[in-house]
């Protein structure tokens, strides 16, 4: 089984063995989360694990359920970002994995631009000066090279004059998930990122 962004490889790999291609991110007119669920059951049904997907499927749809509207103390909608250099960052639309997980979490998502099939955007720093939102930072301070950036971005000056870090309405987000990942990463997102709000923490 290989994911979308390596379907390029499927000639490759299918002369060592048979290659399938599944993607929660497909193109389709069913919701990102529909999506999610969708592609869990085909794996399931692909290595005859069916029902095990199954039972995976309703944890999670349970779990979403129970907390689902339990933060509408949350008054911002939640701009959800991650850094990729000193002056961009990357920025999560409705149809990324922590877009869907604070649909279903019954938050609202402060981006409303464009976005690609895996729901991100680039955007530069200074237009994060448009946005009245609670910014979630997800951390990427343990990835290699990662950790100067973000430390240099958050002790500048054009950083500290942003609306929502005056007001200090934002949450560097410490969560162990795979942003381009699929129902296991969303329920760690959403855990952490539950946990956060309950606690907010800033550095």
């Amino acid at each position: 089984m290989i994911p979308l962004q390596f379907a390029y490889l499927e000639g490759s790999l299918s002369r060592i063995a048979p290659v399938k291609e599944f993607s929660p991110y497909s193109e389709s007119s069913m919701t990102s989360w529909e999506k999610m669920l969708e592609f869990t059951k085909n794996i399931g049904i692909y290595v005859e694990r069916e029902h095990e997907a199954n039972l995976f499927i309703s944890d999670a749809e349970e779990y979403f359920r129970d907390v689902r509207g339990a933060y509408s103390f949350v008054s911002s909608p939640l701009l959800i970002i991650q850094f990729i250099d000193e002056s961009h960052v990357r920025v999560y639309g409705e149809n990324s994995l922590p877009g869907t997980v604070i649909d279903q979490l019954g938050l609202h998502n402060a981006w409303n631009g464009s976005s690609n099939r895996w729901g991100v955007s680039t955007i530069s720093i200074s237009e994060l000066f448009n946005y009245e939102a609670h910014l979630i930072i997800v951390d990427t301070s343990h990835l290699t090279g990662r950790e100067a950036i973000q430390r240099g971005v958050m002790t500048s000056n054009i950083w500290s004059q942003l609306p929502s870090v005056q007001n200090d309405n934002f949450t560097l987000l410490n969560a162990n998930f795979w942003v381009f990942g699929a129902l296991p990463s969303a329920l760690r997102f959403a855990e952490s990122l539950v946990e956060a709000l309950e606690e907010p923490t800033t550095p």
